[in-house]
């Protein structure tokens, strides 16, 4: 196996559901994305596996992906979904901590990119929730990398990755010859 690792793929089967966010904001992406696709990616790139994040917003799609990395080498873990204000998150981390293969959590919230989910009370308490089961999260948090730092820091118990950045709240995209 090649030693690289590919720390965030997303593999989907649109027959998992209709909240399939990229749907609609990638062209091309219409289709399924499978592991197969994947392997055949890693194999002209030389990456030997990869960490498959959550594409779809339900329990379906986290749970075949944590059935088929649990055959797959190529697939080292899963980053599943779970809502972070379900009151039965702590039994749903408990269920996904069964598989040998599940990392964390990316839950997103319905406002994660436009909202202030942070400063929702029912995120501390989800927090809390996770890091007394010893769940692992990552998190992605609008504006500010730092405003996600002040939130993680009373949850030192917990592992968490910053995705994106904390996508910054200026994410506008350089082209050839604009001016930043």
């Amino acid at each position: 196996m090649a030693a690289y690792l590919d720390a965030h793929v997303h593999l989907w089967e649109l027959a998992d559901g209709e909240d399939f966010w990229m749907r609609d904001k990638i062209d091309g992406q219409h289709r399924d994305f499978t592991a197969a696709d994947l392997a055949r990616l890693q194999d002209a790139c030389g990456v030997g596996g990869a960490i498959v994040v959550q594409a779809m917003h339900n329990h379906r799609e986290s749970e075949r992906l944590l059935a088929q990395a649990t055959g797959d080498p190529r697939l080292a873990g899963v980053v599943a979904w779970a809502d972070l204000f379900d009151p039965a998150l702590a039994e749903r981390v408990g269920h996904y901590r069964k598989w040998p293969k599940f990392l964390g959590l990316r839950p997103l919230p319905p406002d994660t990119f436009g909202g202030n989910w942070i400063a929702d009370p029912r995120s501390a308490a989800a927090f809390r929730t996770l890091e007394r089961g010893r769940g692992r999260r990552p998190a992605a948090a609008r504006g500010e990398p730092g405003r996600g730092a002040a939130f993680l820091r009373p949850h030192g118990g917990l592992r968490c990755v910053l995705n994106h950045g904390g996508r910054p709240a200026d994410d506008r995209r350089s082209s050839p010859g604009s001016a930043r």
